[in-house]
């Protein structure tokens, strides 16, 4: 099991292959269990943060599905559930001011 605090922002770190990226280019967060006996799961909510009102104060995420355990506030945000793995994941455009990294929750 996996425990984080609720509407905890997480910064991420990542590297671009081209500089600039290329125009309309996106990245995509995937939550994955550090031991290899879980990456087929899916990461999720716990059933309690899941079941709760959604609370954009508590990272709530505009939009996000109830059972997504990353979250965005960015208002393009896109969430994706894999209809091969159930992975969930979180799609923000990319930005080179690095704005859309507030508000990437991990709830």
């Amino acid at each position: 099991m996996l425990f984080a605090s609720l509407g905890k922002e997480c910064p991420i770190l990542f590297k671009t292959s081209k500089r600039p990226a290329p125009l309309g280019a996106v990245i995509r967060c995937i939550p994955m269990y550090a031991n290899s006996l879980y990456h087929s799961e899916p990461v999720l909510r716990c059933p309690n943060h899941a079941a709760a009102t959604v609370d954009s104060s508590l990272g709530g995420g505009m939009g996000a599905p109830p059972s997504h355990f990353v979250r965005s506030d960015h208002p393009s945000a896109q969430y994706v559930v894999s209809e091969k793995t159930r992975h969930h994941s979180v799609i923000v455009p990319y930005e080179p001011t690095g704005i859309f990294i507030d508000g990437l929750l991990f709830c």
